[in-house]
């Protein structure tokens, strides 16, 4: 699934990059009368695939997730919501609310509204409390601005407590303009210091959206203490270990295609685009660091049919050039034939990073098939280091099927060409009726079974997911897996099975229950079950 741009009353708007962990929270957005309002579903360069489940009712949104404008109904003042879903590659996924509360005439000011969410994690045999984590906030439009304060307590203590302070500045001329701006502090509760402070302004004229974001760091980010091992032996060669890019995904950091990792100090220093990261061994921990100040603009509309998203990135408070991001996307030359194409190029400091082209949705001729169309898609992406190829095809009748081989491209040490060609593993994925999602994945190579089913001890994945009923509204889903080991002395190699349940309460609140069970830790055998429970609300 790839980005396009949402105009009037699209029924389904999807993004797709890749891999950080799914994380979609419930949030409100305050919406002065008649006028358009920007919001954010996440922040950050998270790489995620966003997917509207239910637009708003009482107006229209624009522009490409996670940075969105509503535009309400002239003369609507009352309450409409977006119900979306984020997913990953790998297949997690988590489903976000936003409520948007639109003014009445004269009105600027609003109740104190209420967030909370929830998670706790059990494990079995012993039915050991492993983890819990809440959140909790509070949120109210004054007259001249927005504050929202956010308070976090895991199993580790309180960890956490954010203050986010907006205003928009309103002009007149040459036309009327609306420049809101955001400042966010992240405070460490231990200290008290600051974790880090940015400032968002974004506004759009002209039907483009304009934005600017200064993020500085305290250095801390987060630490590393499982495949320690397998992550050091990699940044000793100077590759970058799955596991070291899925915990930065998880920590809202997609490591670019063109990282690169190289020793520094005792420890190593990672560098992904614009960003610089410093990784140092501890006891048995990698802790992960990141360096200097950065400032991003940001440039997204389009030019006719092609939609465009330009982001250049400063470092250290100065002119000093880091990274620029152009995504450009549209659809083929040939009129009326279903093929879109999109393509992305990375330019760093150091020097070029990655390009890659997506051509997607071409038609097969099949003359006698009748209501059977069959179609082809292929990514080619470009790095210093490699190339890689990445074709699919789908076949369409009432349902959709994708086959997606999974291949990787050897080039040689001098000179330009192929030196080899790696079929590693393929994905069959059909969309049936009603929104349900089968999918099939199977590794063929051990050292990409986590690229493949997003775990290292399994190599094949069947997966079935879907809506849930919905209630009151807001939409439900559900998500079954099974996992295939393969020295497992389970039937069929079975090894792992999972079910993640979302089902909604109300609009307000959404509660999710997910169970794994079999080998669902490899660092502790003993360890047969994992109980996952949460929740997220509106008050």
């Amino acid at each position: 699934m790839r980005a396009f741009r949402i105009i009037g009353v699209a029924t389904t708007v999807v993004m797709a990059l890749s891999g950080w962990a799914a994380d979609a929270p419930m949030q409100v957005v305050f919406v002065p009368f008649d006028t358009p309002t920007l919001f954010v579903l996440a922040t950050g360069d998270q790489g995620l695939a966003y997917t509207i489940l239910e637009l708003p009712t009482q107006g229209v949104l624009v522009g490409i997730p996670p940075y969105l404008t509503y535009i309400p109904r002239a003369g609507f003042s009352g309450t409409d919501w977006v119900h979306y879903l984020v997913q990953t590659d790998q297949g997690q996924w988590d489903l976000g609310t936003v409520q948007l509360v639109v003014f009445s005439p004269g009105a600027t000011m609003s109740p104190f509204v209420f967030t909370s969410e929830a998670e706790l994690g059990w494990s079995g045999p012993t039915f050991a409390l492993d983890s819990y984590r809440f959140v909790f906030g509070v949120q109210a439009r004054f007259t001249y601005f927005e504050q929202a304060l956010r308070a976090t307590w895991t199993d580790a203590g309180f960890t956490s407590f954010v203050g986010t302070t907006r205003v928009a500045l309103d002009g007149s001329w040459p036309s009327p303009w609306r420049l809101p701006i955001t400042l966010t502090l992240d405070f460490d509760p231990t200290g008290p210091t600051f974790r880090s402070w940015n400032v968002d302004a974004r506004t759009t004229i002209a039907g483009v959206t304009w934005a600017y974001t200064f993020y500085s760091p305290s250095g801390f980010l987060f630490v590393v203490t499982e495949n320690v091992d397998e992550i050091v032996t990699a940044l000793a060669l100077g590759q970058i270990a799955d596991p070291l890019r899925e915990e930065f995904a998880d920590h809202g950091y997609t490591l670019s295609p063109g990282a690169s990792v190289s020793p520094s100090g005792g420890g190593w220093e990672l560098t992904s685009g614009a960003w610089i990261f410093r990784i140092v061994e501890g006891d048995g921990t990698l802790t992960v660091y990141l360096e200097g100040t950065y400032a991003t603009f940001q440039v997204q509309g389009a030019l006719g049919p092609i939609a465009f998203d330009s982001r250049t990135t400063f470092v250290h408070l100065t002119p000093t050039f880091g990274e620029q991001k152009l995504t450009l996307r549209g659809p083929w030359i040939c009129e009326g034939c279903p093929t879109n194409w999109e393509l992305n190029f990375a330019q760093t400091k150091a020097g070029f990073d990655h390009l890659s082209l997506l051509i997607k949705d071409v038609e097969i001729p099949c003359p006698g098939c009748g209501a059977i169309q069959t179609f082809f898609d292929i990514e080619v992406t470009f790095t210093v280091d490699e190339k890689k190829l990445e074709p699919s095809l789908r076949v369409s009748s009432g349902f959709v099927a994708c086959v997606r081989p999974l291949v990787a491209l050897a080039t040689p040490e001098t000179g330009f060409g192929l030196s080899g060609f790696d079929l590693y593993g393929i994905e069959i994925k059909c969309e049936l009726a009603s929104g349900y999602i089968l999918r099939l994945a199977t590794s063929f190579n051990p050292l990409q079974d986590s690229s493949v089913t997003g775990y290292a001890q399994f190599f094949e994945l069947w997966q079935l997911e879907g809506p849930v009923v919905p209630c009151c509204g807001n939409p439900g889903r559900f998500q079954l897996s099974a996992y295939f080991g393969r020295e497992s002395g389970s039937l069929f190699g079975l090894g792992m099975g999972n079910i993640i349940l979302y089902f909604p309460v109300s609009r307000e609140v959404l509660v999710n229950v997910g169970l794994k069970l079999g080998e669902v830790d490899p660092g502790d055998p003993a360890k047969t079950w994992i109980l996952a429970v949460g929740s997220k609300g509106l008050f």
